[in-house]
């Protein structure tokens, strides 16, 4: 379930450092079993660079959708629960090889993980 974010909430989240986006992440995924990424229609945005690929994802869709802007005009925020990122999504993404965006920002700055690495972050901060 999405917790409640206002203006000032939102601008708090998205002025943290990359890391502590990051943590703030791990905590509100646990806290609320979801996370939030961006989709057109039923295309899922993936970012490449450097011949990586990326899956963005955000605790909040308010996160999203300040994210996406106008660059990202068409892309909407889509929930994905997360115990289907655990049943289905994590395993598919190492396989094909897309990495997540942990919370990315207006800074150049990121984390970068895994689905494997998201995996134990989450087990980790849950126990």
């Amino acid at each position: 379930m999405t917790y409640e974010m206002t203006p000032e909430d939102l601008q708090k989240a998205l002025n943290l450092s990359a890391d502590d986006r990051c943590e703030y992440f791990i905590e509100q995924t646990l806290a609320n079993e979801e996370m939030w990424s961006l989709a057109d229609g039923d295309e899922w945005m993936v970012l490449s660079s450097g011949g990586e690929e990326f899956l963005p994802v955000w605790p909040h869709p308010d996160m999203a959708a300040a994210w996406a802007g106008d660059e990202h005009q068409g892309s909407t925020p889509k929930a994905i629960p997360l115990s289907a990122w655990f049943e289905r999504w994590a395993d598919g993404m190492d396989a094909d090889g897309i990495l997540l965006a942990i919370c990315p920002g207006e800074d150049p700055d990121g984390v970068v993980m895994s689905s494997e690495e998201l995996k134990d972050a989450l087990s980790s901060a849950s126990e």
